[in-house]
């Protein structure tokens, strides 16, 4: 019989499994994010020095 405030395991560890995703997603974000504005930059300096 299932209760109202039950959870099952398999619930609790998608959500789990969420977080661990969308912690590695923000870290790889605020890693690259200098170099991220590096790239941008260079792209930048082509596209003026081109034309």
């Amino acid at each position: 019989m299932k209760k109202k405030g039950d959870l099952e395991f398999d619930v609790v560890l998608k959500i789990l499994l969420a977080l661990v995703i969308l912690l590695i997603i923000l870290g790889l974000i605020f890693i690259f994010k200098g170099k991220a504005v590096n790239i941008l930059e260079k792209i930048k300096d082509v596209f003026r020095f081109g034309a």
